[in-house]
């Protein structure tokens, strides 16, 4: 099939495309790319509106097609736990575990028995492509009493935890 448009008019085409004005409308765009086969532009989104075909072929025309990866930005997630060490205060943890590629802290999970402090790091990730740095963030967990002799366990995978951020 031949395209429409030349693949010169469609990169013009994909460059106007407009990510900041989208994303104060209501959609945030992903990626864009050029389908030489159907002779489109191609942008991949996430919004929870209905109507972005609509939006997007009224401001680039008829050549925009668009497919919704996700309705929300991020998800959340558990992140990867490396290590803890036990708090100035005695009563919590400060745990370390893998953040960055737009990563954002949520919340933690804890879960105290007799034997063992179970942990988690729940974070929100980003939908689509993200960058993939690594870094290393901390949080504190409080414990309802002092960890003494308990063992420190990931609660993902439900491994031991090494001591010593």
């Amino acid at each position: 099939m031949l395209a429409a448009r030349s693949e010169r008019a469609l990169r013009r085409l994909q460059r106007r495309i407009d990510f900041a004005a989208a994303e104060r409308d209501g959609f945030v765009v992903r990626s864009t790319g050029v389908d030489l086969d159907t002779g489109t532009v191609g942008v991949e989104l996430i919004t929870a509106r209905s109507d972005h075909l609509e939006y997007f072929q009224a401001r680039y025309g008829g050549d925009v097609t668009t497919t919704v990866i996700a309705t929300e930005p991020t998800s959340p997630a558990r992140a990867h736990i490396f290590s803890y060490r036990v708090a100035p205060d005695g009563a919590s943890l400060l745990v370390a575990y893998e953040s960055g590629g737009g990563v954002r802290f949520d919340r933690r999970e804890l879960a105290e028995y007799d034997d063992r402090v179970e942990i988690a790091i729940v974070v929100q990730r980003p939908i689509g492509a993200s960058t993939l740095e690594s870094r290393r963030s901390e949080r504190a967990v409080a414990l309802s009493r002092p960890l003494g002799t308990r063992a420190v366990v990931d609660a993902t995978t439900h491994e031991r935890l090494v001591p010593n951020c």
